[in-house]
């Protein structure tokens, strides 16, 4: 009886010590996935970009993939993979098919501020009527990093710790997603 006595008390001992341990340790990150599939509309109004000479709508589908990791720490990283394709049409009746893409990364430390941003975009329209350029009439891109505090401002446009890595075409005039 002593001995069945004894080895439950060292058992219940070695649990307590090693409580506050396993308390202590650090939690494996966390991820969520989220999928959007949804149709996209859209408009570049006569004018507003320049290598367009009249208006052009267009509608496509949204394949988005959002993965959301939060480590111990409470921070996130957030990735985001968006790709939208589909037909648009001009006002003089000319026919476009169009590619949107865009991978963005978003870290949020565990204060919240700032959230630091790196994304690469890229918004191909094209139309069989051109031969120049392979038909591509709008070929607009950018790979570009910036922070902001959501506390007091968007995330869009970049201002805060703004560098453009890369950038090609008229990104902001040009990609209507």
């Amino acid at each position: 009886m002593s001995r069945k006595l004894t080895v439950s008390l060292l058992l219940a001992v070695m649990l307590f010590a090693a409580a506050p341990a396993l308390a202590a340790a650090p939690h494996a990150p966390v991820s969520t996935r989220e999928v959007v599939k949804e149709t996209v509309t859209w408009t570049i109004p006569a004018g507003q970009c320049s290598s367009l000479s009249a208006e052009v709508t267009g509608i496509g589908q949204r394949n988005e993939t959002i993965v959301t990791t939060t480590k111990a720490d409470g921070s996130q990283t957030q990735v985001i993979e968006d790709a939208v394709s589909g037909t648009a049409v001009d006002t003089n009746g000319q026919k476009y098919t169009f590619f949107y893409g865009n991978h963005s990364v978003w870290n949020t430390p565990a204060s919240g501020t700032p959230v630091s941003i790196k994304m690469n975009d890229l918004f191909l329209l094209q139309t069989r009527a051109s031969a120049a350029n392979n038909g591509y009439v709008v070929r607009a891109s950018f790979v570009w990093r910036w922070t902001y505090d959501p506390t007091t401002s968007e995330a869009w446009p970049p201002v805060d710790n703004f560098v453009k890595v890369q950038t090609f075409g008229e990104p902001l005039t040009c990609d209507p997603i």
